[in-house]
């Protein structure tokens, strides 16, 4: 049990020195890292479409807009807590729209799992909730209420606003990124580029470890351009769709 807190104290630390690389490294590039989206707009359209799946407070929501100005960036945050700061965060920007939903496989009304950190006395661990509950090894590490959130599918939000093209998707849903990618694989085909928040250690039922995303995302036509991690923790990984990338 030590062990698993030790791990989960990394996990946090690394979330909140996040502009700092992790230690480790696979992938194309070094230069294809989430923060250097000058060198990934050569990915994208003029006027991309963005969606960010785990929006939070807008840290990284705000640097989107700066830098895609003349796209739209759509940041789903469904933490009742977190959305308005999201919010309030991008007022000035005009090319995002903020719902207040959790990406998912499939729409409806599901349980939330919100992390207050060991024995839940911390609401500041927060940004850890997800719409997977805890093992029972981590259980008291991520201990928290269980809200309700709407939910709606990548495909279902796709098909009501008509996008048929997704520049760059940002998913960083703790472990639930494959079951989002798995509702709308059709659209993986008109994807570019893709974020995901990794998982090296299992902490969530059903959380998809990115080996296994890694495989998923290689078979419907992505190579890795880069893998910045911390060994049996988590890290920041970017998929690019393969005929792009030459």
């Amino acid at each position: 049990m030590r062990i698993l807190f030790t791990l989960f104290c990394i996990s946090i630390a690394n979330f909140c020195f996040s502009d700092q690389q992790p230690h480790e490294f696979e992938g194309v590039s070094e230069i294809y890292n989430i923060r250097n989206l000058r060198v990934l707009a050569k990915f994208l359209s003029q006027n991309p479409i963005i969606i960010e799946a785990g929006a939070y407070q807008g840290r990284d929501t705000r640097k989107i807009a700066q830098k895609f100005t003349s796209g739209t960036v759509y940041a789903f945050e469904p933490l009742k807590t977190a959305f308005p700061k999201l919010c309030e965060a991008v007022a000035q920007y005009k090319n995002v729209i903020c719902l207040n939903q959790a990406l998912d496989k499939f729409s409806g009304v599901k349980n939330f799992y919100l992390c207050h950190g060991t024995y839940g006395q911390s609401p500041i661990f927060e940004f850890h909730s997800s719409l997977l509950p805890p093992t029972q090894a981590m259980e008291i590490h991520l201990l928290g209420p269980i809200e309700m959130v709407s939910c709606v599918s990548l495909l279902d939000f796709c098909e009501k606003e008509k996008i048929q093209k997704i520049d760059l998707l940002w998913l960083s849903t703790e472990g639930n990124e494959r079951q989002i990618l798995e509702g709308a694989s059709h659209l993986l085909s008109n994807t570019s580029l893709v974020y995901i928040r990794t998982q090296l250690f299992k902490s969530r039922s059903t959380m998809t470890l990115f080996r296994n995303l890694k495989k998923f995302m290689e078979k419907n036509g992505f190579i890795l351009l880069s893998h910045f991690f911390l060994p049996n923790i988590n890290g920041d990984a970017l998929f690019v769709k393969k005929e792009l990338f030459k």
